[in-house]
């Protein structure tokens, strides 16, 4: 908190420089857009809609979030020290809750350890959005966390051990606002066990949207993945290699560990505290999404919970939903570069019998 005061300290004494300026309202701002558009409709023309619901905006202004102590909440949930672990290695990720739900286990088999894990991978990979993704991996959270309780392990030591390993899409912005909600929603769940503790969340490259086409364009999917996550405050980082889809070579894994050192040591990334922090683009988005994340599980804990939306089949039929949406939207125009635009004949190919690809499935 002192620093964000300090901040903010000096952000008003930054304005009084610009107080000879007349300020513009909002209504102003958008008189002026409209007229510059001769008549075509702003809505029409300027904002778009991504697959989570959110409505995007051309712009937006401080008015967007001051005074909203939903934001202030959010950013008070976010990490107060810089810097991130460099991962070159992802160590084996021990989800008995998952292995029970997808990967053919009969029974859910916890013992008491000092790491639990809960990876939001299963539901990124089956095709999940960003608010489905967040929804899932909170109701996996609270799963997991009760059933290490049912085992006699006390809820204070179930979430001082957990681990979070997100998957990382290629949507720089939502993603990093994923990071910022997912801290927020994390802390909120763990007030409601009344413990207050500051998340362990680890972000690691998809390989759902990576290609298996021309793998050399992987390095910027990649290190477009890895700056989401630094700057929406990750607490280590993993980056696959670029050509993880052939066999994945010595140059590809210390390609993606320099991407990683160039963000640290070239771009200063680990000299700033939360660097989302105050964007009122990011700040907004972080708020739409904890709320659409909120009420999504919601809708699901009321109906008996993630175990039974799963076996049901009504989280099966979701990502079918969400997938043939995305795949539409990639047919009808969306660019992928190098997968559906811009395809290189001579590029590096891969291994075409990966079932994590959504590239793979946009080509065929």
């Amino acid at each position: 908190m002192y620093f964000r005061n300090e901040i903010n300290h000096y952000m008003v004494k930054e304005k009084s420089l610009f107080s000879e300026f007349n300020e513009v309202s909002d209504s102003e701002w958008r008189e002026k857009v409209i007229k510059d558009l001769k008549g075509k409709d702003f809505e029409d023309t300027l904002t778009w809609k991504d697959e989570n619901g959110i409505i995007h905006q051309p712009y937006y202004r401080e008015s967007d979030i001051k005074g909203d102590e939903r934001i202030l909440a959010i950013q008070n949930a976010q990490r107060i020290d810089k810097g991130w672990e460099l991962l070159e290695n992802l160590d084996a990720i021990d989800d008995p809750l998952a292995d029970y739900l997808f990967n053919g286990k009969d029974q859910i088999k916890i013992k008491a350890s000092n790491s639990y894990h809960v990876s939001s991978f299963y539901y990124k990979n089956k095709g999940a959005s960003i608010v489905q993704e967040l929804s899932y991996t909170i109701l996996h959270s609270i799963e997991l966390i009760d059933t290490l309780t049912e085992n006699g392990i006390r809820v204070d030591d179930s979430i001082k051990n957990l681990k979070f390993y997100v998957s990382i899409g290629n949507s720089y912005f939502l993603e990093i606002a994923k990071f910022r909600a997912l801290r927020y929603l994390l802390k909120y769940l763990y007030k409601s066990y009344k413990i207050d503790h500051d998340p362990t969340v680890i972000g690691v490259g998809s390989k759902y949207y990576l290609s298996h086409l021309d793998m050399h364009t992987n390095l910027l999917r990649l290190t477009t993945q890895g700056m989401s996550a630094v700057v929406g405050g990750c607490d280590a980082l993993y980056l696959p290699s670029f050509d993880v889809f052939g066999k994945s070579s010595e140059f590809g894994k210390r390609m993606s560990r320099n991407i990683q050192l160039i963000l640290e040591n070239e771009s200063y990334f680990k000299n700033v505290i939360d660097p989302a922090s105050g964007s009122y683009y990011v700040e907004k988005l972080s708020l739409e999404i904890v709320e659409k994340t909120w009420s999504h599980l919601r809708g699901i804990e009321e109906n008996g919970g993630l175990i039974k939306h799963i076996e049901s089949g009504e989280f099966k039929k979701e990502m079918n939903q969400t997938k043939a949406s995305r795949l539409s939207s990639f047919k009808e125009g969306r660019v992928m570069v190098g997968v559906n635009e811009f395809k290189n004949p001579e590029g590096l190919d891969g291994d075409l019998n990966s079932s994590e690809n959504l590239s793979k499935e946009i080509a065929g």
